[in-house]
């Protein structure tokens, strides 16, 4: 029997009043969280390091290496685009975070 690889696992909720961007960068993937929701960033490896950085209606999950994903609660997979508003841009209406700035400065 193989031991799976290690993972790790960081859950994220919505608190707030309205939708919530969930952003991995590095693949570029949106999900939206509802008010009340719960998603689970998941890396492909415990050893993975990953920041997380926050503007108003929006968390940033920024990683290198060999990969991260995101789950409901229940550990399904979400598509990118999870929940996505209709009429959504990322290119004209996303503004920069931190991490977006600091990226190659690393």
């Amino acid at each position: 029997m193989t031991t799976p690889p290690a993972r790790d696992r960081t859950r994220v909720g919505n608190d707030g009043d309205g939708l919530l961007e969930l952003v991995l960068e590095g693949d570029e993937q949106d999900y939206w969280l509802r008010p009340g929701e719960q998603a689970v960033v998941v890396t492909a490896s415990a050893a993975e390091a990953f920041d997380v950085y926050c503007a108003p209606g929006r968390i940033v999950v920024h990683f290198d290496g060999v990969g991260a994903w995101v789950e409901d609660v229940h550990g399904a997979p979400l598509a990118g685009g999870h929940q996505r508003p209709s009429g959504w841009d990322a290119l004209v209406q996303r503004k920069p975070t931190q991490s977006l700035a600091q990226r190659g400065s690393e």
